[in-house]
């Protein structure tokens, strides 16, 4: 009986266009410790084709061809998620904390992602892989956010068009305290609203925890009218809109907790005309008969 290899099994790559994304399949990844060495792989493009071309190579390599089945399961999330930093990494540098959804070439090259193999036949994986990279770069004890969060965010907002289970599982991870402490943080424009309208999506789409009503204190509510009224005639309405949405939003959660919460115990007393126990009650049945 032959050996059980030691190693994970050679991925097999596409000959046709090789990119350095299938060099970095072919070898094995010590995917607890990659992230500074992996950046140091990104190619820097001269132009949006040639970015486009490269990035096509990875969303089409052969690995994400087919759905991954049995044993291949955990190789199956190395590698997408792999592949998902890589696009990542490369937007990032493309686009440099741009608006997003504002950029045509940004979408489409996050079209191009969605209508890949990769998340065609992965989706799963890269849903879950995005919530944890994102959790991971929220969960952070000072004010500065990794270059690309923005870009996590981006794609967490557009993974719901085709999950929209993705917001159950942001509210789950604990997405949203961390989503609340980002925005009152004062971070960059395009967080701030990328970050609101994540958390509107989500009081919109399920009902939260009362952990995750709690952290949206006065001062919260506070800083968000103000947000409203410092981006009334901000260039683009899309600022003041997603402020006045997620308070809305907001609202409606705690009308809903209120709704479900128990009534507050009431306390009789024996002296009172309409008390508790014996006396009480013989009072209350004199008063029905006098009525009747």
């Amino acid at each position: 009986m032959a050996d059980l290899p030691t190693t994970r099994p050679a991925v097999p790559v596409r000959r046709t266009r090789a990119s350095r994304f299938s060099v970095l399949l072919e070898r094995t990844v010590d995917y607890t410790a990659y992230g500074p060495t992996f950046l140091q792989h990104l190619p820097r493009f001269d132009s949006l084709r040639d970015a486009e071309t490269e990035l096509a190579s990875v969303l089409h390599d052969a690995a994400f061809l087919q759905p991954p089945t049995g044993l291949a399961d955990s190789i199956a999330a190395e590698n997408v998620a792999l592949a998902v930093d890589w696009f990542v990494g490369a937007l990032s540098q493309l686009f440099d904390n741009a608006e997003p959804f504002q950029n045509p070439g940004f979408l489409q090259l996050c079209c191009m992602f969605f209508a890949a193999p990769l998340y065609e036949h992965n989706a799963r994986l890269v849903q879950r892989h995005l919530v944890k990279r994102a959790y991971s770069e929220l969960n952070v004890s000072g004010a500065t956010y990794d270059g690309s969060l923005w870009l996590l965010l981006a794609l967490l907002h557009l993974a719901t068009e085709f999950q929209p289970d993705t917001y159950v599982l942001c509210k789950d991870s604990g997405l949203f305290p961390l989503l609340q402490r980002l925005v009152v943080r004062g971070a960059e424009r395009n967080l701030h609203v990328l970050a609101m309208s994540l958390m509107f999506e989500i009081a919109q789409a399920v009902a939260l925890a009362p952990a995750d009503v709690a952290c949206v204190t006065d001062d919260t509510l506070l800083y968000l009218l103000d947000y409203i009224e410092r981006m009334r005639y901000a260039e683009s309405d899309v600022y003041n809109n997603t402020g006045t949405k997620l308070v809305l939003a907001l609202n409606e959660q705690f009308l809903r907790l209120a709704a479900h919460a128990p009534p507050p115990p009431v306390t009789t007393s024996a002296s009172s005309g309409g008390g508790g126990g014996r006396e009480g009650r013989r009072e209350r049945q004199m008063r029905q008969h006098r009525l009747l």
